[in-house]
């Protein structure tokens, strides 16, 4: 009983042992070979590469990475590096044309106040007057950029001496003598009646060509605004841009009140020759430069724009000159509207004509009442031209420098790989029992000739 009880007992539990033999060990096997059937599967079913192409690949893509970055960096300093280079170059232009503009001014107004102290106002007819001819013209001669020399007194006198040597139209208004290098204009009063009215030639070593009589003796040197201005005031002034009355060039004049007070010293200064001077200051084709005065209006440009001229009035003493934003290129238009909305100093970068352009504007040294500002625009793309060059040179190199690097990973990759195929082979042979060939393989690499 005992016997059977406990067989009964422990019957159950072997039975239960026996299906977990017949049951639960069975289907594990079964369900680890399933597993070993799909794992093998899915192994068998991955892409697989050979080694000298995974090397190639792997290695070309780094190269090709560390070359695009290369390339990046050095591109992006070079443009840092040029845009430098183009404020650098742009503060060069602007500081020579404030020198050539101080070249033309500065002697001007030196002149201007030395003469207004030294010239003896008492000589009272021409041909006392006439003694400082000499002096005059040699001033004349050391500075260019003056059109003309005069002194006008409170009696109504005037006396000037001009220039004809760089005024062609000045010399063809006043009808001079073929070899003519100086004209005198002179006019005499007293009590308001003209007394007597010369116009004299003088060639360059100051002989008299041609003498006869001023036509415009109905000048009247009081009447003017620089006569008034200076006369009032206790140091020099520059007038603002006016027709001169004798020539109908368009300038501006330095005036200074005699150290007697009873007359006027001036120099007359033209713009003829600062368009031209301007022009030659350009450092790419593209390039604008432009002064314009504190109202924006042009005093000199670099290059003629569309119909733009300066434009006399009636009357013929005041000049109107266009304004900066009425030009017809598109790039002067912009200037103009970032010069009427009150900028005057600095560099900034804005688009026209579909192409971004870098400013550069500056003060001129004048003693005008308003500023005169000098404005140069340059294509950001001609000043990067150079860098492109030297991008475009780097692409190039490094392509072909990255062909040659693939081709040697390429190259090296298949001799590794060569002798993981005859090692694999080999182990093939192995796996098939196949021992009476000895292993021949060799490899430089340590790992692969171990193995």
């Amino acid at each position: 009983m005992l016997g059977g009880a406990r067989r009964g007992n422990r019957g159950p539990e072997w039975v239960g042992e026996g299906e977990a033999e017949k049951i639960g060990k069975r289907p594990m096997n079964a369900i680890s070979a399933t597993d070993g059937r799909k794992k093998h599967d899915v192994d068998a079913s991955r892409v697989r590469f050979p080694l000298h192409i995974t090397l190639g690949a792997v290695f070309a893509t780094v190269l090709i990475a560390f070359g695009t970055a290369i390339i990046a960096f050095s591109y992006v300093e070079n443009r840092r590096i040029a845009l430098l280079g183009a404020e650098a170059l742009m503060q060069r232009i602007s500081a020579h044309t404030r020198t050539r503009i101080e070249q033309m001014v500065m002697p001007a107004q030196g002149l201007v106040d030395m003469y207004s102290r030294s010239l003896a106002a008492s000589r009272t007819s021409s041909e006392d007057r006439l003694e400082s001819l000499g002096v005059l013209a040699e001033a004349l001669r050391l500075q260019p950029a003056i059109s003309s020399v005069f002194m006008a007194f409170e009696d109504g006198d005037f006396f000037l001496v001009r220039s004809l040597a760089r005024s062609p139209a000045a010399a063809s208004r006043l009808n001079a003598p073929q070899g003519s290098r100086f004209a005198v204009q002179s006019i005499e009063r007293e009590e308001g009646v003209t007394l007597r009215g010369e116009l004299l030639f003088y060639d360059d070593e100051l002989n008299l060509l041609e003498s006869g009589p001023l036509e415009a003796i109905d000048f009247d040197p009081r009447q003017r605004e620089w006569y008034r201005e200076a006369l009032a005031a206790e140091k020099q002034i520059t007038t603002d841009f006016y027709v001169f009355y004798t020539t109908g060039e368009v300038g501006f004049t330095l005036a200074r009140r005699m150290a007697r007070g009873n007359g006027v010293v001036g120099v007359d200064l033209t713009l003829r020759d600062l368009s031209s001077g301007l022009a030659q200051q350009r450092v790419t084709p593209s390039t604008r430069i432009a002064v314009v005065d504190d109202l924006g209006r042009v005093v000199a440009l670099s290059e003629q724009v569309g119909d733009a001229q300066l434009l006399v009035s009636a009357d013929g003493e005041t000049v109107e000159m266009p304004r900066l934003s009425e030009m017809d290129d598109p790039v002067y238009q912009e200037l103009g509207a970032r010069l009427a909305d009150g900028e005057r100093t600095g560099s900034f970068v804005f688009s026209a004509s579909g192409r971004s352009w870098i400013a550069s504007l500056s003060l001129m040294p004048t003693r005008r009442r308003g500023d005169v500002v000098l404005a140069t625009v340059v294509p950001r793309d001609e000043i990067l031209a150079h860098a492109d060059q030297v991008r475009n040179r780097s692409i190039a190199i490094s392509l072909i420098l990255l062909a040659v690097a693939i081709a040697l990973v390429l190259w090296i990759s298949h001799n590794i790989s060569r002798s993981m195929r005859g090692l694999a082979r080999e182990a093939e042979q192995i796996r098939r029992f196949k021992l009476n060939t000895p292993v021949s393989t060799r490899s430089r690499i340590a790992e692969v000739d171990e193995l």
